[in-house]
């Protein structure tokens, strides 16, 4: 065991939180670690912790990562918010000054095949960051201890001694004794939600049930409330409703269908997590969450905390943590309209550069979806088949669209269509290939739309269509298909159709953190392009309509209603086929006598699509996912519109 005493002092300073790098062979990290460390990850736990991040909520007073052979961006993003006021995070790397030349197997995931050559500019950007933070102190196997603080003073432990004495607040008491339902109490890590939440435990009169992804993530909150029951997630929604108060705790790690569940199971329910960072949702609490309960009209108040309690708003671990792993930069307002616009791609190379533009873009991406990672960014970084578009407005960057490239090796495509090989990413080609029976489609290249975000108040100025447009124009020498995927909603659907792209593959299961099926949309290249597409296009809704009554029964209607768009080009014209739909059209017979036929007449008539559209719905409810309704008066509108579709015939006949 090696002699550390050295460190002592730098690990002693209690007077703020502070980033220690330890460098040399990976038995001396291991043995620093062992000897120094509370809590650490390395290869042996890597998977668990990656899986569960059961220790948020915690704090500890020495964190170490063993980076010798990964960098998870994260998990280390994720440690940071264990550190406890005046603790360390214990960085264990090779060589601090070579980091980015170092060994890396998390980047394999970003690497379509062997071939692919891959950047390091997100680790080079981390080590640039570092050494400009003045945050950190380097231990070296080979040149011993070296230390970079600049002086600061913080009293964030008095802070936070302060915050957990006082009384609850007024306005949550008051809550607690009114009819209101649900409470959604929301702020940044180290702003005092779970030490809030306790005092809420307290305050609550009758039962009381405490849930989280983890009871090990509850450390905080049990420090202040001893009252609580405690249930797993999955056992509180089996839990009957009753007289009692749910709480619920790191909510961002929570799928976002089962807090949905939650809000909608029990009377009175408090729901805490932070709206911005590493962990499952994340963004997802603003985004999906509260817009659902605002649809469907569940009653809920939204408490923000501001501040820090865990550390003082002068932590400068914590901006350098931030700056590295979830970089945001606010931009001032414009009202500009669209004359003034001009889009823009940039490289991972130019973002490099220009560490506020990178903010920026990144703002403007994280802000919009529900669940950004660490990982995003290192995937813009170090990815040179990324494409990154924004649009800028009066010197404002007003909305981005992210792509990257996928293709599979053409000879491994009869492998990964009979399951025997998952390339890496290839998310669009793969699941057509693999999932929907489309062999042809791992011939061709695709670039995959992973994200097109718009700032809220640019909106409905047509922004994202210019930015997909903009793409689809200026990059089509790199693409045969230029596709989406995405939880499929109403306003998404409408949104791709609009510009231009078919819907040829729908997921068979649910999203773990939304509950929504996928969906991918394309748009072809060119008019050759165009018929192979079609041909997917009606393969997959001649599936669809037998699918629909089962595997889709509990959709909503004009969800699949929305997804039928052209007749499928082999689409079959048979003398039976029209017999049916005369005589249900003059009413000689039921129209439950003839489904096939008017399945048939749904996917191929121009005139179905001249029923309105709410209409429609319910009758492909009706006669496509079996769906018990009164259609009385649908049926005489589809009538009307099967004579017209008949008229060609009736006239012949005459």
């Amino acid at each position: 065991m090696s002699n550390f005493a050295e460190v002592d002092p730098f690990l002693a300073e209690t007077g703020r939180r502070k980033l220690l790098i330890v460098e040399g062979s990976e038995q001396f990290v291991a043995d620093f670690f062992s000897e120094h460390c509370e809590f650490f990850i390395d290869e042996s736990n890597f998977k668990t912790y990656s899986k569960s991040y059961a220790h948020l909520g915690n704090e500890y007073r020495t964190v170490g990562y063993n980076a010798c052979c990964r960098i998870n961006p994260e998990i280390l993003y994720s440690l940071g918010g264990l550190i406890k006021f005046g603790g360390t995070l214990v960085l264990g790397v090779r060589s601090f000054e070579k980091l980015d030349e170092c060994p890396d197997r998390d980047l394999d995931r970003f690497r379509a095949d062997k071939k692919t050559v891959l950047k390091n500019n997100f680790l080079f950007r981390m080590k640039r960051i570092i050494e400009n933070s003045g945050t950190y102190a380097v231990y070296s196997e080979t040149s011993g201890f070296r230390s970079f603080l600049i002086a600061e003073n913080n009293c964030g432990a008095q802070d936070r001694d302060r915050f957990i004495d006082e009384p609850l607040p007024a306005e949550y008491a008051a809550w607690l004794d009114s009819d209101s339902r649900l409470m959604v109490i929301s702020g940044k890590r180290g702003s005092g939600k779970s030490t809030l939440l306790g005092k809420i435990s307290r305050h609550a009169k009758g039962r009381v049930l405490i849930s989280a992804p983890s009871r090990a993530s509850l450390t905080s909150f049990y420090r202040i409330a001893s009252n609580a029951e405690f249930v797993g997630i999955e056992q509180l929604l089996e839990t009957e409703p009753g007289n009692f108060t749910v709480l619920v705790d790191e909510i961002s790690s929570v799928p976002v269908y089962q807090l949905r569940q939650i809000a909608e199971r029990f009377s009175k329910v408090v729901l805490s997590g932070t709206a911005e960072g590493y962990e499952g949702t994340a963004r997802g609490i603003k985004l999906k969450l509260l817009p659902y309960f605002e649809t469907h009209h569940i009653d809920y108040r939204i408490y923000e905390l501001h501040g820090c309690h865990r550390n003082d708003e002068t932590d400068s671990f914590g901006r350098t943590w931030r700056q590295i792993f979830n970089p945001g930069q606010m931009q001032e307002n414009s009202d500009a309209g669209i004359e003034q616009t001009e889009i823009c791609t940039v490289t991972g190379d130019e973002l490099l550069q220009n560490e506020q533009l990178l903010s920026e873009i990144y703002s403007v991406l994280s802000s919009n979806h529900y669940q950004s990672q660490p990982s995003d960014l290192r995937q813009i970084l170090d990815v040179p088949d990324n494409i990154v578009v924004y649009l800028k407005t009066a010197g404002v960057i007003a909305g981005v669209m992210w792509c990257v490239r996928e293709q599979i090796a053409p000879k491994i495509v009869p492998d990964v269509f009979l399951g025997t090989r998952r390339p890496r990413g290839n998310i669009i080609p793969q699941t057509m290939v693999a999932h929907s029976g489309f062999k042809n489609a791992g011939y061709y290249r695709f670039l995959r739309i992973v994200r097109v975000a718009v700032m809220e108040k640019y909106r409905r100025r047509k922004f994202g269509s210019m930015l997909v447009s903009h793409v689809y124009e200026h990059c089509r020498e790199m693409f045969d298909y230029l596709g989406v995927s995405f939880g499929i909603t109403l306003p998404l659907v409408r949104f791709w159709k609009a510009n231009g792209f078919t819907a040829v593959k729908l997921g068979m299961k649910e999203d773990h953190v939304t509950g929504l099926y996928s969906v991918v949309m394309l748009r072809s290249g060119g008019k050759l392009l165009n018929r192979v597409m079609n041909s997917w296009y009606g393969t997959f809704m001649k599936n669809l309509m037998f699918q629909a009554s089962w595997q889709y029964r509990d959709f909503e209607p004009q969800l699949l209603t929305e997804l039928v768009d052209s007749p499928p080009d082999d689409f079959e014209i048979t003398s039976q086929y029209w017999r049916d739909l005369e005589s249900v059209a003059l009413g000689h017979r039921s129209p439950e006598q003839a489904v096939e036929s008017i399945i048939r007449w749904i996917l191929g008539s121009a005139e179905w699509r001249n029923i309105p559209f709410e209409t429609r719905s319910r009758l492909f409810a009706y006669f496509v996912m079996h769906q018990d309704a009164d259609i009385s008066g649908e049926l005489t509108v589809m009538r009307q519109q099967m004579l017209k579709t008949l008229q060609p015939v009736l006239q012949k006949n005459s």
